[in-house]
């Protein structure tokens, strides 16, 4: 029997006209009409998000009562399917900082360190997967685990980053390898990067070569027995209790993901194996045929 699902919170379903769209320019027509002929055929399989007004609960209220948040195409795309209802996620004014950095997120403004942070209080006050995270925000589960990995980034490394940074803040893929690697290793390997500006090519390339200390697989510390914060109450025990069952599910879905990432470098080095016998075996060919063609003449000529 496979996992049981995890129910995505704060999902529900919403009349259209309730949602207002976010000001500024609308989306395409065309991208409007791509996105009518995907829900048209599929119907809608990533819900919206949007921010709760604060007088959705009114009943005198006037105009939309939510507040379109991500799924700008997703919504107009409804509107010219005439649709009543869609799925949406739905967070209250009690979630404005995230939904302040989502915003953020979708204009292509944001801080790497601070979005982790904010991703990952996201997950925990919502009791959502990766993958779900993902959804809510309009990325995929790729682009959120890589930002929580800048979570484990210690804050002494933090503090260097800040200090030594220059006003230049490295990118998001710079502060995940750096959130990778081995707690002991992240210093140095942060003052690598600032004084010999390394790119995420050869950051990449050493974490496959195993140059770069890494543990694949991260959960959080357990409970060393005897140790006075250990648990003592029956809610302190029920919490760990979830917090190992959590922990045991987020060590599937990452042996999971390594374990694709894994195939797919499998996958691209037999397809290069396999262009490179192709392209050797046709020049191969190709200067037998020449060097049959050379030994005839010479044979000719007998010069051989």
């Amino acid at each position: 029997m496979g996992r049981r699902r995890q129910p995505f919170r704060y999902l529900t379903r919403l009349p259209v006209a309730e949602i207002a769209a976010p000001p500024g320019e609308p989306p395409p027509p065309e991208a409007v009409e791509r996105v009518a002929r995907a829900l048209g055929r599929q119907g809608q399989r990533e819900p919206v998000l949007v921010a709760a007004g604060p007088d959705a609960s009114n009943g005198e209220r006037q105009g939309p009562a939510y507040r379109l948040v991500v799924g700008s195409e997703r919504l107009a795309a409804a509107r010219h399917l005439r649709w009543e209802e869609m799925d949406a996620v739905v967070l209250d004014g009690g979630f404005a900082d995230e939904l302040s950095a989502i915003e953020r997120l979708q204009g292509g403004s944001y801080e790497p360190l601070e979005l982790a942070g904010i991703l990952q209080r996201l997950q925990e006050r919502c009791g959502w997967t990766q993958a779900q995270v993902g959804t809510a925000i309009g990325r995929n589960r790729d682009f959120v685990a890589g930002l929580l990995a800048v979570t484990d980034i210690t804050p002494e490394v933090r503090e260097y980053l800040a200090r030594h940074g220059n006003g230049r803040p490295l990118s998001a893929r710079h502060l995940r390898y750096i959130g990778r690697a081995a707690k002991g290793r992240q210093l140095a390997l942060a003052r690598e990067i600032l004084e010999h500006g390394l790119s995420t090519k050869v950051l990449e390339q050493r974490f496959r070569r195993g140059s770069v200390p890494r543990e694949f697989i991260k959960v959080r510390a357990l409970r060393q027995p005897g140790r006075a914060q250990g648990p003592k109450t029956t809610q302190q025990w029920r919490r760990y209790y979830r917090k190992l069952r959590t922990d045991l599910r987020r060590i599937d879905e990452q042996e999971a993901h390594e374990l694709r990432r894994t195939a797919d470098v499998i996958a691209q080095a037999r397809q290069r194996q396999r262009l490179i016998r192709q392209e050797a075996r046709a020049k191969r060919q190709s200067l037998d045929r020449e060097l049959r063609r050379a030994t005839r003449q010479l044979a000719r000529r007998g010069s051989l």
